[in-house]
């Protein structure tokens, strides 16, 4: 059972109606948990997301709001609608949403605290620098083992 949002958090935000013990309040909660269990696994475990609480990288309030946003791209598209003319107009929905995935959106990880961090690589000899092993300096001459 998801422990940040309930079917009720994702019930205020739709614009729908989700019945008291109707399939569609199943399914929402059936997903609140996968979504719950997705995040928590790409932030590696449930002690770590309680320590982007602590620390203040995130807030409870922004994971049930995440959670909720995740369950409600799947929610709004419940026919898995990809494309949809009448008339003059169209519109294009989500792939992704069609085929009834969840994920998280950029936004939806900086929420999170999720922020990527920046790296360097030293490519100095010495320094842990990138090996390449069947290049060869072409000052060197020809290697001993070319006739």
């Amino acid at each position: 059972m998801a422990t940040y949002a309930t079917v009720d958090d994702v019930r205020d935000r739709f614009e729908g109606d989700i019945g008291e013990g109707s399939p569609t309040e199943r399914v929402v909660t059936a997903r609140l948990d996968d979504a719950e269990a997705m995040v928590v696994h790409r932030l590696g475990g449930i002690e770590a997301l309680q320590a982007r609480i602590s620390s203040g990288r995130t807030t409870a309030a922004l994971v049930e709001m995440v959670l909720c946003n995740m369950v409600l791209r799947l929610l709004r598209n419940a026919s898995g609608v990809t494309q949809e003319t009448a008339g003059p107009f169209s519109r294009s929905f989500d792939s992704a949403v069609a085929a009834g995935k969840l994920y998280l959106t950029r936004d939806d990880r900086r929420d999170l605290g999720m922020r990527g961090q920046a790296s360097t690589i030293s490519l100095s000899a010495g320094d842990g620098a990138l090996h390449r092993p069947h290049r060869r300096d072409w000052r060197a001459g020809r290697p001993d083992w070319i006739a």
